[in-house]
């Protein structure tokens, strides 16, 4: 009789990849870099940096 296969351990910080993202982008939005671009490019890079938060999220 073979062994029933086990299930994936379960990741003890299912969040910690996205909070990493979070983080990331708070200290982007302090940076130098950041100061010194417009509105406009700000908000295309935080919606590419929301998007990978979200799919970090999707991947739980």
């Amino acid at each position: 009789m073979r062994a029933a296969p086990r299930a994936p351990r379960p990741d003890p910080a299912p969040y910690a990849a996205a909070e990493t993202a979070f983080a990331e982008a708070k200290a982007y939005l302090c940076s130098r870099e950041a100061r010194q671009m417009s509105e406009s490019d700000i908000e295309r890079e935080l919606d590419r940096r929301g998007r990978e938060l979200m799919r970090k999220h999707l991947r739980l």
